[in-house]
């Protein structure tokens, strides 16, 4: 008869971003939002938490992985934004909505 050994293994992770959960967070984050209104720009904090420990080179790789995407999809909507534009502006008829 064969012995069976059972195995058993487990993960967490989570990410949250520009969510602040203690004092210190909750006023650098207000800092963020008013440096953001100031300069226009979007400013972001990750806390990532990973068991087993993830290497930070690991982590940075996926980060970065993750903001190339988001940089083609935003590159996707404004190209799809400036063929709209040029499309209301060579037919605005296909745009005019009709009153009744």
């Amino acid at each position: 008869m064969e012995r069976t050994e059972r195995i058993s293994v487990s993960w967490t992770w989570g990410i949250r971003c520009n969510s602040p959960r203690g004092w210190r967070q909750q006023a650098g984050q207000a800092l963020l939002r008013l440096v953001g209104w100031i300069d226009g720009r979007w400013l972001l904090a990750v806390d990532i938490s990973a068991k087993p420990a993830l290497p930070n080179r690991e982590i940075s790789q996926c980060l970065r992985a993750g903001l190339e995407h988001a940089n083609r999809l935003v590159g996707d909507s404004a190209r799809n934004a400036c063929f709209e534009e040029a499309l209301r502006q060579a037919r605005p008829d296909l745009y005019e909505q009709d009153t009744p």
